[in-house]
């Protein structure tokens, strides 16, 4: 597990929640916890939760009372709790209660229905020393809840948390007691007589199941449970996470958080998906579904994500062959007869995001998951459904030019580029349709480059004229390249034209005729903006008259309730005919109230998609020199956070993606670097990721958190809390250290150093340490090498031993509760005590 230096001083909380590879993962009622202990609302040594939305806090607080003194905040300790280790499901710290008594706090999620905690206090003095332990527990929902004491047929004492939805949470401690704090709330508490250099430990269970029984039931189990053997099967299991030390003590905390969380995120199948997923925002206020399905979450809780998926699957895949490859399965099973992928496979449905269609992304990562798991079968089996899918979106090409086209801006992976804007007044709107794109072109290559691969790999010919696709696929890459301008660009889907912005109204009064008699250089679509009313589009006809690119006269009308996208009262819609002039335009049926906007289409405008080829290796030398000169340009795309996905000259460029298109996103900055590195240019890579980093740090810093995306020009986060997609990308990271560990007696090391700081990488039992193109390997196994990193790479393997030591963890599942009726059951009395309780 990640040990925690002493001077790290900006984590003063961290999230705990069952580790599905090791305990039960409750998809529909998951209670994850923070661990406080630098916390300026809370005493040190306290637990908080929201039971997954039921309550807004509900707190479990650690007290000691120490010869007469209440010792209960960090000023009352002699040295108060810091974290000095931290795992999945696990966190440890230490601190000392008195000048004598040291104290080690370890807090242990066994599953999303239960914590513990155990307390084991060393007496360094010379005399025997007396202390109590009191923990104190507080709910509030709308008000502050009742909690209550309750006797059990042992005659020791646990607090009920009160009553909630679905839910009876219980308290229960190792021989506690009733008691009271001064306002008399109930307390559960128990003394400790401690021996000079002697030391003991003191445990306690909360458990949140349905009925009090059930909690005092699960409690006592998990109270009853190897607590040692559990932690060292937490230690075992923390070798298969990669534990790096780049020389900065805050970079290397950041990267073990991010991998904390990464393994966090995850849950196991549901009954709509058949393997493991996870969920993008997991967190003690989410958790619970009232329905009890999962169909009532929002959306980072409601299926998993393509474009998040990409870094979820490739971060664990040096970790967890099973998990990476069932991510990628998982897409799979949604796949119909006609080869369609959902691009949000759903946890609570058969339906996936609105029907539409993955985006072409599978083939690069089940390439990539396969660069860690070595496994041929994975591919065997992923082939035929990847070709299919492939082919699937060869049909979604509209004008049959070999290159498809969006059916919805949900599948680029932001909705707020300001070519299109998903209904926002201050974007343009332009209908995603009847764009051509050079992210998706990339796209397509790419998909096909990797299925090329696979196909290689696997001994197949090209029977399915994969190389042939590519080559046109390629081809109409080079039509988006827009020598005036030095970059690509979207273009209209039917004149192949990056059309400029030209202004034919601007605020005009939408029941006033007035003509245009505008002519174009270049034929272009035109695009209209209706603003006024309420929510609701009004009952108007939309008349643009004008005359074709091939002369033709055009009389296009658009109904404003069915054919505008309309919300906030703004209204929009792109002609679907081509203009070489435009004569009139105007509306029929609306007031004065509403004013009208329009112009031609402006594909001109760049953002991060105008750089998606630079993911391809193999784009023409001066294309790309060109492209990095454009994302390494401070005044467009090179942000203090690193890439902004918006170029800071566009008008609607904000940063922190509030009013405007922008901020700094993990998913694009890993694509653009895994493209770099390829070119040889992975020094970018590195700075991109490094002024990432530093912004990730200072965020954590101020918020205790990752955050969705983040602010391009300051260190801020943006978006929705506790998101994983804005941990470190973990897979673009080891691919800048040119390190991998497969397993114990197998790695791989290669390529220049561009990282500039040595680094140490312990994954397996295995250490490597690497400075400049020298490497030092200490195999599990105690075999140690040292050798000069070839540019291009190379596989090390222990020659002492034949084959890699497993790494081996059991899984803890507690037993199956009985129904209120079986005779087998058990019934715990409970005798619920609120007035009579002392000190």
């Amino acid at each position: 597990m990640h040990k925690q230096p002493n001077g790290i001083s900006f984590i003063k909380a961290l999230l705990l929640g069952a580790d599905a590879r090791l305990s039960r993962v409750n998809f529909t009622d998951d209670q994850a916890w923070h661990v406080l202990w630098a916390d300026d609302k809370h005493a040190p040594l306290t637990l908080k939760t929201g039971y997954g939305g039921r309550v807004k806090h509900a707190t479990i607080t650690a007290q000691w009372s120490h010869e007469g003194r209440t010792i209960a905040t960090s000023k009352t300790y002699h040295q108060a709790p810091q974290l000095i280790a931290f795992a999945p499901a696990f966190a440890r710290l230490q601190g000392r209660i008195t000048h004598n008594l040291m104290l080690t706090a370890e807090y242990w999620v066994m599953e999303s229905n239960a914590i513990g905690g155990r307390f084991t206090i060393q007496n360094m003095g010379t005399n025997v020393d007396e202390i109590r332990l009191s923990l104190v527990g507080d709910v509030l929902t709308d008000k502050k809840a009742s909690l209550a004491i309750l006797t059990l047929i042992s005659e020791a004492h646990a607090l009920s948390m009160g009553r909630y939805p679905r839910l009876e949470p219980v308290l229960m401690m190792e021989h506690g007691q009733a008691g009271a704090i001064t306002n008399k709330e109930p307390i559960i508490h128990t003394s400790l007589k401690i021996e000079a250099g002697e030391t003991q430990t003191v445990r306690f269970v909360h458990a949140g199941l349905s009925r009090m029984s059930d909690s005092v039931e699960r409690a006592t189990y998990w109270l009853g449970h190897n607590w040692d053997e559990a932690f060292a099967n937490i230690e075992q299991a923390s070798q298969t996470i990669p534990h790096i030390q780049t020389g900065d003590p805050e970079t290397d905390a950041i990267i073990a958080l991010s991998y904390h969380h990464l393994l966090q995120a995850v849950i196991p199948a549901t009954n709509h998906l058949p393997h493991a997923s996870f969920v993008a925002t997991r967190h003690p206020d989410k958790g619970y579904s009232a329905k009890g399905d999962g169909s009532d979450y929002e959306r980072s809780w409601s299926g998993q994500s393509a474009h998040l998926a990409y870094l979820m699957a490739l971060g664990l895949a040096p970790i967890s062959s099973e998990l990476a490859q069932g991510i990628l399965h998982n897409f799979l099973a949604t796949q119909t007869d006609d080869g369609k992928v959902d691009m949000k496979p759903s946890f609570a449905s058969s339906s996936g995001d609105d029907g539409y269609l993955c985006p072409p992304i599978l083939a690069r990562m089940t390439w990539n998951i396969y660069q860690f798991t070595e496994d041929r079968a994975f591919l065997e089996a992923t082939f035929p459904k990847l070709l299919r899918f492939y082919q699937r979106w060869l049909e979604e090409d509209v004008d049959k030019d070999s290159m498809p086209e969006w059916a919805d801006e949900r599948q680029m992976g932001y909705v707020f580029f300001p070519t299109f804007g998903n209904n926002q007044a201050w974007a343009q709107n332009v209908d995603i349709r009847v764009t051509e794109s050079p992210d998706m072109a990339a796209y397509m290559i790419s998909e096909a480059i990797h299925l090329a691969y696979i196909s290689h790999l696997l001994g197949k010919t090209d029977g399915y004229g994969i190389l042939n696709k590519l080559h046109k696929h390629q081809a109409y890459l080079e039509k988006l390249w827009r020598d005036d301008i030095g970059r690509y660009s979207y273009q209209d889907r039917d004149s192949n034209l990056a059309t400029p912005y030209i202004p034919i109204f601007i605020e005009q009064a939408g029941d006033e005729r007035v003509p245009v008699a505008l002519s174009l250089e270049d034929p272009a679509r035109i695009q209209v903006h209706l603003i006024g009313g309420t929510n609701h589009p009004p009952k108007a006809t939309l008349h643009i008259i004008g005359i074709a690119p091939n002369g033709d006269k055009i009389h296009e009308q658009a109904d404003v309730k069915t054919q505008f996208r309309w919300g906030y009262g703004n209204g929009f819609y792109t002609s679907q005919h081509l203009f070489q002039t435009i004569n009139e335009l105007y509306f029929e049926g609306v007031s004065r109230v509403y004013k009208v906007d329009a112009h031609t289409v402006d594909f001109t405008r760049p953002d991060v998609n105008t750089l998606m080829p630079l993911m391809l290796n193999g784009i023409p030398e001066n294309r790309a020199e060109l492209l990095i000169k454009l994302l390494t340009d401070p005044a467009q795309f090179w942000r203090p956070s690193g890439m902004s996905i918006v170029s800071a000259k566009d008008r609607n460029y904000d940063p922190a993606s509030a009013i405007g298109g922008g901020g700094t996103w993990a998913y694009w900055t890993t694509l653009i670097g895994e493209g770099l590195i390829e070119y040889g240019r992975g020094d970018i890579a590195r700075d991109m990721l490094k002024r990432l980093i530093k912004t990730q740090i200072i965020a954590y810093q101020e918020n205790g958190y990752f955050s969705e995306f983040y602010h391009s020009d300051q260190a801020q986060g943006c978006g929705e809390k506790h998101h994983v997609g804005g941990i470190i990308p973990v897979y673009l990271l080891q691919r800048l250290f040119g390190i991998q560990i497969f397993n114990s007696r197998r790695v791989f090391i290669g390529g220049k150093q561009i990282w500039n700081e040595p680094i140490t990488m312990s994954q397996y039992g295995v250490t490597i340490q690497r400075t400049g193109d020298q490497a030092s390997i200490t195999f599990a196994s105690g075999h140690h090498t040292t050798l000069t990193v070839k540019d291009d790479g190379e596989i090390i393997t222990d020659p002492t031993i034949e084959t890699a030591m497993p790494t081996t963890f059991k899984t803890y599942f507690p037993p199956q509760l009985d129904a209120p009726n079986d005779p087998k059951r058990v019934i715990i009395q409970v005798d619920i005590e609120t007035d009579d309780v002392t000190e």
